[in-house]
């Protein structure tokens, strides 16, 4: 349905792909199913679409959303966006996937290295406002939201990359079987009430814990956590970590029996983790 002002349309696809050029690092993105009714408006210079009742599911994600774009004055310029959405399962390992190129090439890669493993569900997804201006750091730009429950997540808050440049040869316990809340809210990351455990020492339970980047361009990891567990895997956790560097491996000979708790935070400049800072205490 075409007319000199614009037109309608539907559109169903199977087994196919869309690309995405300068939004997505990675463009294609296949589709084992989606549909949709598009409708569009040109007036001069100025063009409107609107993308209803969209539906789609692939490998990684399976989802809804509604979507109204439309053009600004300037060339090159992005437009602006209003994308709201949901999704009933999606693959943790694969949210950089679907960051935009907008956020800095750090931040989408340290979610790529530090999110390996996990499902996400009761996904809610936003973004409102002129694209030139994402994340919209000043909340008056616009909105850029997106929060799910997450489960089952391996999570390397430090991710091997990173050690790797800064030249030391102990990494970081990632924590594992994770579940938790997963939030991305302007240019910030946070997980949020996680429960699981330290990978590789399973007699240290995470009871609570949660992460935080407050600004994913320049990536400063705050940790904090509360630990159940032995003290001897607690000694494991110290010795086979940076954090025996920092004590001047003062412990390395040091044994330890019965349980405790544990209270950590860890501030991790991810750019300079020589400058590494950690508190704690033991119950």
């Amino acid at each position: 349905n075409l007319t000199a002002e614009g037109g309608q349309a539907q559109l169903q696809m199977a087994q196919g792909a869309l690309t995405f050029p300068g939004v997505f690092e990675q463009p294609r993105v296949p589709f084992a199913e989606l549909s949709t009714e598009l409708q569009w408006k040109h007036q001069g210079a100025r063009q409107e679409l609107y993308v209803r009742k969209l539906r789609f599911a692939n490998a990684d994600a399976a989802g809804q959303a509604e979507v109204h774009w439309q053009s600004s004055e300037g060339a090159g310029h992005p437009g602006v966006l209003d994308l709201q959405g949901s999704l009933s399962r999606g693959n943790a390992a694969q949210v950089h996937r679907y960051l935009p190129l907008v956020l800095p090439d750090t931040a989408r890669h340290y979610v790529r290295d530090a999110v390996t493993l996990g499902r996400l569900s009761e996904v809610k997804f936003k973004i409102k406002g002129d694209l030139q201006q994402l994340p919209f750091a000043d909340p008056k730009q616009g909105e850029f939201l997106v929060t799910a429950k997450a489960s089952d997540v391996q999570y390397a808050y430090v991710p091997p990359s990173a050690v790797r440049s800064a030249a030391t040869s102990k990494n970081w316990p990632a924590l594992e079987a994770l579940k938790g809340e997963l939030v991305f809210n302007r240019q910030s990351l946070e997980v949020r009430e996680a429960q699981g455990r330290v990978a590789g020492l399973t007699g240290l339970q995470l009871t609570r814990g949660s992460a935080r980047i407050p600004n994913l361009a320049k990536a400063v990891v705050e940790v904090n956590t509360t630990v159940k567990g032995s003290l001897a895997q607690g000694l494991q956790f110290v010795n086979n970590s940076p954090v025996s560097a920092m004590l001047s491996d003062a412990l390395l000979q040091a044994t330890a029996t019965g349980p405790a708790d544990y209270n950590m935070r860890l501030v991790l400049p991810l750019a300079v983790l020589a400058q590494t800072s950690v508190q704690g205490s033991l119950t």
